[in-house]
């Protein structure tokens, strides 16, 4: 409500803040659907190699010695509750695969991204958004550099679309793989 008012008192139409955002058709949905579908294919295995690399050099790093404790892990998205009631994993799965998606996006790429674009080249704003993106993920420094890597395909897909839709299916194909 506050962000409404904020546009109105600034004499924002809601057509122009819901275009500034991405929040629009783009080049069509069915056609902004498939980039994104086409955007994930192309992104997850792109995703798991800079997973493997990330594992070498941290194997590296800590010279193959597991007697830290740590160990090389991919991050999980997704834990099961306590109690584990099929209602509650059905919550959290789709709190996962369409809620947080669709609120990411529109900060991160819709909002952040914009922002930074108009201050910044498209570079910097896609990095900075992307870095952003990943630090607010409670995970390690491999998780870490998973996520902002997403964050820049995605980042990249808005630069291209102007449109969040196509980064919007990425994420919920990411996030639901």
């Amino acid at each position: 409500p506050l962000c409404v008012i904020w546009l109105s008192f600034r004499g924002v139409s809601w057509t122009h803040a819901m275009t500034d955002l991405g929040l629009h058709r783009g080049a069509g949905l069915v056609k902004e659907v498939m980039i994104g579908i086409g955007g994930a294919c192309a992104s997850i295995p792109l995703m798991g190699i800079l997973n493997v690399l990330v594992t070498i050099v941290q194997i590296a790093i800590e010279g193959g010695d597991t007697s830290s404790g740590t160990s090389v892990r991919t991050p999980g998205m997704y834990e099961v509750p306590d109690g584990g009631t099929w209602g509650l994993i059905w919550l959290g799965v789709l709190g996962s695969v369409i809620y947080a998606p669709i609120t990411e996006e529109v900060l991160f790429r819709g909002a952040l991204q914009r922002w930074l674009r108009v201050r910044l080249n498209w570079f910097f704003a896609v990095l900075i958004s992307a870095f952003v993106f990943g630090v607010i993920h409670p995970y390690s420094i491999d998780g870490l550099i998973s996520v902002a890597f997403g964050g820049i395909c995605m980042g990249l897909m808005r630069e291209w679309r102007q449109s969040l839709i196509a980064p919007i299916v990425m994420h919920f194909m990411h996030n639901g793989f």
